[in-house]
């Protein structure tokens, strides 16, 4: 997937007022790939250019990371399905990440069980 695609995809999800969950795969060593740090600059620099040229107001993210098994499953009526992905590591991470708004913002955290 590419970067534009990643933007068109988070921009349409948000919109409708849905969350954006984006899978890095990072290596054993804990790097990533330069193809998901590419996209990842990318969006960021979207984010920055948007944000400023509509003088739009700051917001907290967060990032939780965890791993664990999870389950891709399609949600809706037919023809209007969404995809998504659920399991305790999804919970975890989600939780993880409003964890860091609530504290302030900004951040990432990861845990390890």
């Amino acid at each position: 997937m590419s970067p534009h695609e990643v933007i068109r995809w988070l921009v349409d999800t948000v919109s409708k007022n849905g969350t954006f969950l984006l899978n890095i795969p990072g290596k054993p060593d804990g790097t990533i790939d330069r193809k998901e740090k590419l996209i990842l600059q990318k969006v960021g620099e979207w984010f920055k250019q948007h944000f400023d040229l509509w003088a739009l107001p700051e917001f907290a993210t967060g990032v939780g990371i965890h791993t664990g098994d999870l389950m891709e499953v399609r949600i809706g009526p037919p023809g209007a399905e969404d995809l998504t992905v659920v399991g305790d590591s999804v919970n975890v991470a989600s939780r993880l990440g409003r964890y860091i708004c609530v504290k302030g913002g900004g951040g990432v955290l990861r845990a390890f069980f």
